[in-house]
């Protein structure tokens, strides 16, 4: 490890600026943890880091891309994509009111569990509080259930990313380059998540 960037990041812990880091470069195999997490829990090279809204951003790429390729109508509404929502076949709000959180839905997240089945169920009963585009309201949920919506229209290029075949090539020449890396990336951040849960369901013995 760089002597410099370990003494950057206990300069850091020092100071009160941060509590911890986990850090690994490119100039070693090594990864360094150092300071706590959660109040008094050391870092390990295993500690795992909220995200949080950083995730908008691929979201939104992989929209655009879906949009661009004319594989979803942004002015469609969202249960178009999602039809297990309770709004259903009543549903105004669009794939774009969604994106510019003018959608009606709040940012109160009471589908957050840990159960996946029931962060599903929950966020598939969640209701708007306010008819859509007279508010603009900046809610996460919007970017979740678009994020669902990606998931659900990139499961091709998943499984021709997983299985290795000649999808991708072909997928490559009539997309641009930068739309290519949207759905590349979309991909990996799918199968990420699924080898996360695979591996948390080897330790509490059930698949979320």
């Amino acid at each position: 490890m760089n002597q410099l960037v370990f003494d950057e990041i206990q300069k850091q812990i020092d100071s009160g600026l941060i509590h911890g880091a986990v850090v690994r470069t490119n100039l070693s195999d090594e990864t360094i943890a150092l300071g706590i997490q959660a109040g008094s829990i050391p870092m390990t090279a295993e500690s795992r880091f909220d995200i949080a809204s950083t995730g908008k951003v691929f979201t939104a790429a992989c929209i655009a891309m879906l949009a661009f390729k004319g594989q979803i109508d942004l002015d469609a509404p969202f249960t178009t994509y999602l039809p297990d929502h309770a709004l259903g076949k009543n549903c105004t709000i669009t794939v774009r009111d969604l994106a510019a959180h003018a959608s009606g839905f709040d940012n109160s997240k009471p589908y957050c569990s840990a159960d996946h089945a029931e962060f599903m169920r929950r966020l598939y009963a969640w209701m708007p509080v306010n008819p859509r585009r007279t508010t603009f309201i900046y809610s996460c949920g919007n970017f979740v259930l678009l994020g669902k919506i990606a998931e659900k229209e990139l499961h091709t290029l998943l499984l021709a990313f997983i299985i290795g075949i000649p999808y991708l090539t072909s997928l490559s020449s009539y997309m641009s380059r930068s739309s290519y890396l949207c759905s590349l990336m979309a991909a990996l951040r799918c199968l990420s998540t699924f080898l996360y849960r695979l591996r948390s369901s080897k330790k509490t013995g059930s698949y979320m």
